[in-house]
């Protein structure tokens, strides 16, 4: 939540102290609030609160209304009352719509067109929490003194204000009978034309009939002088931004936003024409629709392996049925655990489809071995049932138990993949059940006529099942004579794949592509509108002529919005393009664009910060910027405790950027005022501030109105009588004595640079500093850390993450915690089932051989070391198990029928090598769409993808091989 206060011509010290202060203050013992920040500006507050998670939004939005309320009166009586927003104004907007004129009489009304007649439409829909307009022309009427007349006529500015106000206005008087009826009385004064407001009497000194405004004024109806716009391909257009409120659903608010724009259509499409830049649901809406498509294709992927391995129509049948008995309880429960069909809960559904078959593969291939031994298919499968049910009840136990701990997180992997956990931990909970109770049934009808299908197609054949498993046996009686050189061939293989590990990339959220690039270009402060133009208009150029390039969309410069002022620490003259292509950006046009930046950097020697435009704003990559806070206490040199820390970072890497927001400061002309003298002649600082403020700016009075619009009217001086600094010194200002006295004789000048802004936390004034890191450079995040922290400590300055980064410390944390519980848990569970504590020491120790395959395969594959792959990670925690504990299941099951050790390991390796096989085959097809990005979003899941086939491959290894012999070895000593 954010509240914005506007306090026009405040600097940033007198904004902190007489507005920002009483806000914190007051907004400080509100029951909820977790963090409580403010910046502040020249003319600008900007508070922001953090509230706790469990907070009803509604009800602190009351709250912090009444707060704000009752510390009304404290606040400068000029400035505006506080606006409270339930947006954050650092984020970006989820839906952004140009206009431009079709048929409009004057192009340059397009602005108040869409003031009055289609801003309206889009603030009516429920979840927009601001709709914001930038570019266009703002029509204004100028009232321009010329401040020789107004002199000689002893015209007061200050009166004239007032005089313009009181006479532009009706008021009801009361009323009297008239006839039978008793009818109201009212004094007309409204202006209804630029004629009235020029015939308005001023004064009547020295003149017979009087002064009127326009004899010593100039007026005219015009458009204010332009500090902003915003081009569409080239042309003038007017940019409206929609931002969503927290917790709104964007599809639902896009859809309804289209039929807001079909209205708008048919009322105004002879007058104005729309073009739709930017849709966040859209982006949503291809991601799930490509998840739906992984299902799809994982299911048919996963049905063909288990085709191929049991060759009959009905086991492979059966097993496609667990999905739709699967997935429709589980939808149920969705439901009622108010879990939506969205990117995380879908994703979770599409790891869960290899994993839902694994289960039901256990009792099947149970059921199957018993029905060759026992006729009776009844009795089939009772014994079956009876040999799996404790290894399919703790397989499927252990994934839940390591996946069930990220619902309790609460930083922002938790919020995350909170809804993906929720989703894999009810699918396999539902698994669990339909493979014990439905798979039976289904059994018990359709193997009745089961017969195995015959054909001459090349990959039917592919898989014996009598060929392989002599194979394997064979192999594994090899491996065994020769277990010390295959134990010491797996670890060197292990140790070499940690050698792959420091030459990992690691990030927090893999990076996700786009179809959009966003070009920011700073020019020096102080840049004029015009240069401003003219350098837009060269990038333009470069780019409309790219075949590659859908559209452009040009911000030059500053706008007046609440919201656009609050999205940057800094306020710069700034140029924005937005680059929109017809496909994904591929690294060639991103080299291509840089070579253009470098080239048009050179020729201008501007500054430019080219940065992709991500389209999810939930995984926008931060990774290589840091933001510290740190308060200094009283007499320390900010520049001697910066040169310090720069000197130290540099020494660590040459690389490392190091910025302090409000570093650079901005030029600014400072009156300064002769205490003495404002006494003696008759004058206060609030009136000469207020008189020098209406000749540079201009102020405004009132509005005039004429058909049903507003138009503001703004009382200033002639620009050409006040061209500079000494023509402004010149100016003469009434005193409370009547008589005219030069600014100068009152005033002296200084330039100086003076801070941007000044930022509080809670009681605290603080200052953000920005270490940057690129890609390239060789330290790391530890090794920064503890650089910054003990410069701090010599210092005696006390520092602190920003909540981006301390969250990310803090959700790292919570998730190895909570790996660490899952291991505890899964042991317990383990031990517990096969009643001893060396067994599952055996299962879990195995789990990190799966890095031989997992770290070589991230390198190779080019993909990074992040959430997502250690998500992967975790499940393949489960998969291990499961595979280890369905072994060791028929083994020791073997050796109570009275077999001796080695027998019982070759009987059990022959049940469960189809098994195993089949789990493995069905989850990694099942995994193929999610390694090969298929679909919108897919690159999210894909360092995933690549760590649970790979890992899988390495677990088949591991489970045929090692797991079996390390049991065989430890019952036989």
């Amino acid at each position: 939540m954010t509240v914005l206060t506007r306090f026009e011509n405040a600097s940033p010290k007198e904004m902190e102290t007489l507005v920002s202060k009483p806000i914190l203050q007051a907004l400080g013992s509100l029951p909820g609030v977790s963090l409580l920040e403010a910046e502040s500006r020249e003319g600008l507050s900007i508070v922001q609160l953090t509230w706790k998670r469990d907070v009803d939004l509604t009800y602190a939005l009351l709250d912090t209304r009444e707060k704000l309320d009752m510390i009304r009166d404290l606040l400068p009586t000029d400035a505006e009352k506080p606006l409270i927003t339930r947006f954050d104004p650092n984020s970006l907007p989820f839906l952004e719509i140009v206009f431009f004129s079709k048929s409009l009489l004057d192009p340059k009304s397009l602005r108040q067109f869409v003031e009055e007649q289609i801003k309206l439409y889009f603030e009516r829909v429920e979840g927009v929490a601001w709709v914001q307009i930038s570019g266009g022309y703002e029509k204004e009427i100028k009232i321009e003194l010329d401040p020789h007349k107004s002199d000689a006529y002893k015209i007061n500015p200050k009166e004239l204000i007032q005089i313009i106000s009181a006479h532009n206005q009706n008021i009801p008087a009361g009323s009297l009978p008239f006839g039978k009826k008793e009818l109201p009385i009212r004094t007309m004064g409204q202006f209804q034309s630029i004629h009235d407001l020029g015939n308005l009497l001023i004064g009547a000194k020295g003149a017979s009939n009087g002064i009127r405004l326009s004899e010593v004024a100039e007026i005219s109806e015009s458009y204010k002088e332009r500090t902003s716009s915003t081009q569409w391909n080239g042309e003038e257009a007017v940019l409206v931004s929609l931002y969503r409120e927290p917790g709104k659903n964007s599809i639902e608010i896009s859809e309804n936003i289209q039929k807001v724009l079909k209205q708008i259509q048919e009322n105004f499409g002879t007058q104005i024409q729309s073009d739709l830049v930017y849709d966040e649901s859209i982006y949503i809406q291809d991601s799930i629709k490509g998840l739906y498509l992984n299902l799809v294709i994982g299911c048919l992927l996963a049905f063909f392996a288990l085709l191929l391995i049991l060759k009959n129509f009905q086991s492979p049948s059966i097993l496609l049925l667990t999905i739709p008995f699967t997935l429709l309880p589980s939808f149920c429960l969705f439901h009622t655990f108010q879990i939506g069909f969205n990117m995380m809960s879908l994703g979770g559904l599409t790891l869960a489809i290899g994993m839902l078959f694994d289960a039901s593969n256990v009792v099947l291939s149970g059921i199957e071995r018993n029905f060759k031994i026992e006729a009776n298919l009844e009795i089939a499968i009772a014994n079956g049932m009876s040999e799996v049910y404790k290894s399919v009840s703790s397989a499927t136990l252990t994934s839940i138990i390591v996946f069930l701990p990220l619902v309790f997180i609460k930083g922002t992997i938790g919020l995350v993949f909170r809804e993906m956990a929720y989703a894999i931990v009810i699918s396999l909970s539902v698994s669990l059940l339909v493979s014990l109770f439905l798979i039976p049934i289904l059994t018990l009808s359709l193997f009745s006529d089961r017969r195995e299908e015959k054909s001459h197609f090349l990959l039917w054949n592919l898989y014996q099942r009598e060929v392989w498993i002599d194979r394997y046996l064979k192999a594994i009686v090899y491996v065994k004579n020769r277990f010390t050189v295959f134990t010491i061939a797996v670890f060197f293989f292990f140790i070499l794949s940690l050698f792959f590990f420091p030459w990992l990339d690691k990030e927090y959220l893999p990076e996700l592509k786009s179809k959009e690039i966003s070009i920011q270009i700073n020019l020096p402060k102080g840049t004029s509108y015009a240069e401003l133009m003219a350098e837009a208009s060269l990038w333009q150029d470069e780019f409309l002529h790219w075949k590659d390039v859908k559209s452009i969309l040009s911000l030059v410069g500053q706008t007046n919005s609440l919201s656009t002022l609050a999205t940057s620490y800094e306020k710069e003259n700034s140029i924005e393009l937005k680059l929109s292509f017809y496909d994904q950006i591929t690294d060639a046009m991103k080299k291509k664009i840089h070579s253009i930046a470098d080239r048009l950097k050179k020729t201008n020697g501007i500054q430019i910060k080219p940065s992709e435009n991500q389209l999810s704003r939930m995984v926008r990559k931060e990774t290589q910027i840091n933001h510290w806070i740190y308060v200094s206490p009283e007499g320390t040199s900010e520049n001697r405790w910066l040169t310090r820390l720069k000197e130290e970072l540099l020494r660590l890497d040459p690389q490392i950027l190091v910025k302090r927001y409000g570093e650079s400061k901005s030029e600014e002309i400072h009156l300064r005022y002769d205490p003495l003298k404002l006494v003696q002649l008759g004058f206060s600082q609030e009136t000469v501030s207020s008189q020098i403020q209406m000749a540079l700016k201009g102020y405004p009075v009132t509005n005039l109105e004429s058909s049903s619009r507003q138009t503001p009217i703004r009382l200033g001086f002639k620009k050409e009588s006040l061209s500079d600094l000494q023509h402004l010194l010149m100016l003469r200002i009434p005193n409370s004595f009547g008589e005219y006295i030069a600014l100068s004789q009152i005033l002296t000048m200084k330039q100086v640079k003076a801070e941007e802004s000044l930022f509080r936390r809670g009681n605290q004034s603080i200052q953000i500093l920005q270490i940057h890191t690129p890609n390239t450079a060789k330290t790391n995040q530890e090794s920064l850390e503890h650089t910054f922290q003990s410069i701090a400590d010599q210092m005696a300055i006390q520092t602190f993450m920003k909540e981006i980064q301390s969250d990310r410390k803090e959700s790292f944390l919570e998730i190895l915690i909570s790996f660490g519980f899952a291991f505890v848990f899964v042991y317990m569970m383990l031990a517990g089932n096969f009643e001893s504590y060396r067994i599952p020491i055996v299962m879990l120790l195995s789990f990190p051989l799966i890095f031989i395959g997992v770290f070589p395969a991230l390198f190779f594959s080019g993909k990074t070391l992040n959430i997502s792959s250690f998500m992967g990670i975790i499940l393949l925690l489960g998969v291990v198990v499961d595979n280890a504990s369905l072994y060791y299941e028929y083994f020791h099951l073997f050796q109570l029928q009275g077999m001796e050790s080695f027998q019982a390991m070759l009987e059990a390796c022959s049940s469960v090598f189809q098994p195993i096989l089949m789990n493995n085959a069905s989850t990694i097809l099942g995994m193929f769409p999610i390694l090969f990005s298929l679909g919108t979003g897919g690159e999210f899941q894909a360092p995933l993808g690549i760590v649970v086939v790979s890992g899988l491959l390495t677990s088949v290894i591991l489970s045929l091989f090692l797991i079996p012999l390390i049991f065989y070895f430890l019952e036989k000593n």
